[in-house]
């Protein structure tokens, strides 16, 4: 989900700057183009889970396979729905005629983006009697068990808390982002600043959205402080014992429909730990303890900042080698009759032939941006495991089988309880088996030489210096082209 809305975000911003042909359908073409697509997407979600569901009822002996098949299906329904997005965007100029209609550009590009999110939310409604079922068929044994029974959402308190968790998660601080960059622009174009201050602002407002992003999100999502008692005194001390500044521990109310931790925040005053109501309810102590040294990991290795160098660094070095490529291409191009704007270079002069290539050139940036950050992301998670495991071995010189089965344990508990096939994978996590797997392989390894750090240290040099070679080639394509 999170990928899917920095590539409907990015959408936006590429399409405000692409060469744009006057659209001359009529009105009604318009808007059937605009719409129609996406209602045929969000009908298709629901015959899957129609399907999905029907055969549930029928089997209930392979209902790992049928939810991994139909996973599957649904993902691959939002890629599509995706690829018509950008199509729309470049080739058919809806987003251009979009904002000549409603005469503002932030309110016509969250209407332009309003679609594609509709789909999204369409998929949690036609999901909702799955999750019910399966939800249903825990029911009993949790009673058996004399555990907390929490009432079973209905379908409109499962999509807002969709919508809040999972959605808002990221659309929020990018609407901020995207709404301060356009901000900025039209007081540089209206003379009220000028333009050597344009990049002061953008990245001061783009700092400050970064940092206070915690304190917005934790009013989006339904928190309060964790209670006091054993359990927050035990965290507490965790969190004391590893030199982790937090602001709140929270706990995260979703009426045990979900079982997640998470850590937000950069600096220490402005950083929250969550666990939700099902987490602390549902798995053992040693587990809760787990989840949360996992969380603290990504505090202590750094891995906010980390990946924002990361994002940065491959976004740079794959855009300058789509330029240093597009440079060698315009020659050739030249030779045929067709012409191609040289970066960076203004796209305006790009003819049907040219735009065409640069709309192949862009897709496969993004693509490929997408792989390599995934990649890191993964990696970053693994190391975060490994710190748990570390800390679950506290005491020994090697990583302890104990240690890493609890760990094993806390993952596969997770998957159980959120009804995630444990080989389902995930863009930025990974699977829970592929997780398993590797912790299995920690087993016996000194507790403080883990290849995962030498690994990372690597990694954050190796995204360092493409950065810094990606500014320093930007600014020598600069130089040649002016």
């Amino acid at each position: 989900m999170q990928v899917f809305i920095i590539l409907l975000v990015m959408g936006l911003l590429i399409g405000t700057q692409w060469p744009q042909t006057p659209v001359d359908w009529s009105r009604d073409w318009l808007v059937l183009m605009l719409v129609g697509p996406y209602m045929g997407a969000a009908i298709a979600l629901q015959l899957v889970c129609s399907w999905s569901y029907r055969a549930l009822e029928r089997s209930s002996g392979r209902s790992g396979r049928i939810l991994t098949r139909t996973y599957r299906l649904l993902d691959a329904i939002r890629w599509l729905t995706l690829v018509y997005y950008f199509f729309s965007l470049l080739e058919l100029g809806l987003l251009t005629w979009l904002i000549g209609a409603v005469g503002w550009q932030l309110p016509g590009q969250l209407l332009f983006m309003l679609p594609p999110v509709m789909v999204i939310v369409a998929g949690w409604w036609a999901y909702y009697p799955i999750d019910r079922r399966l939800r249903e068929s825990a029911l009993i044994r949790r009673i058996d068990e004399g555990q907390t029974v929490w009432p079973i959402w209905t379908r409109r308190q499962f999509i807002f808390s969709q919508v809040r968790h999972q959605l808002l998660l990221l659309l929020a601080p990018l609407v901020l982002l995207l709404g301060w960059w356009q901000a900025v622009t039209w007081l540089m174009e209206t003379g009220r600043i000028d333009s050597g201050l344009e990049q002061w602002l953008l990245g001061a407002g783009a700092i400050c959205i970064l940092l206070l992003s915690p304190l917005l999100i934790r009013h989006i999502w339904d928190t309060r402080p964790l209670p006091d008692g054993p359990m927050r005194d035990t965290l507490i001390a965790l969190c004391k014992a590893q030199g982790v500044q937090v602001r709140q521990l929270l706990l995260w109310h979703t009426y045990g429909g979900m079982i997640n931790g998470a850590v937000m925040g950069v600096v220490g005053p402005l950083r929250y730990i969550l666990l939700t109501d099902g987490l602390l309810d549902q798995m053992k102590a040693d587990h809760i303890e787990a989840v949360m040294a996992h969380e603290l990991g990504h505090v202590k290795k750094k891995h906010m900042p980390g990946l924002f160098l990361c994002a940065l660094g491959t976004l740079a070095a794959i855009s300058l080698v789509v330029e240093v490529a597009l440079f060698a291409l315009a020659a050739v191009f030249e030779q045929i009759g067709w012409t191609l704007p040289q970066p960076p270079q203004t796209l305006s002069a790009a003819d049907a032939s040219g735009g065409a290539v640069l709309a192949i050139a862009m897709g496969v940036a993004v693509l490929l941006w997408a792989a390599a950050f995934g990649y890191i992301s993964r990696r970053f998670e693994r190391q975060a495991d490994t710190f748990a495991v570390q800390h679950l071995s506290a005491g020994s010189e090697q990583i302890t089988e104990s240690a890493a089965q609890t760990m094993i344990g806390a993952l596969e508990q997770v998957a159980t309880l959120n009804h995630v096939p444990v080989g389902r994978k995930s863009w930025r996590h990974g699977s829970i088996r592929w997780r398993c797997n590797y912790l299995r392989s920690l087993i016996g390894l000194p507790v403080d030489r883990c290849p995962i750090d030498r690994q990372m240290r690597c990694l954050w040099w190796v995204c360092g210096v493409m950065l810094a070679g990606a500014l320093l080639g930007e600014w020598l394509l600069f130089r040649m082209a002016g």
